[in-house]
Order: structure tokens, then sequence, then C-alpha cells
């Protein structure tokens, strides 16, 4: 029953397809800007 719920989940998730992008385009930018905003010092 849990492998169908999460099969229904996943196919609206999808059906609304810049509601999954965005997160993920959130994470990237923040994972990119990161080392930028600690500098190289070792501190």
């Amino acid at each position: 029953m849990s492998l169908r719920v999460i099969q229904r989940e996943l196919r609206i998730a999808f059906r609304r397809g810049a509601e999954v992008v965005n997160p993920l385009w959130f994470f990237l930018i923040v994972i990119t800007l990161f080392p930028l905003g600690t500098g190289p010092e070792p501190h």
C-alpha cells in the first residue's frame, strides 16, 4: 500500500514540474555560492 501512495505522490509532483525544479535550483545556487561566501581562509 505504501508503494502505491509513493507512486501517486510522485505522479502529482511531476505534473507540476516547476514545483519540483525550483527547490533543486535553489540548492544548486546555494552549493555554488557557499564557497564564495566563506572565503579561502582556514579559520
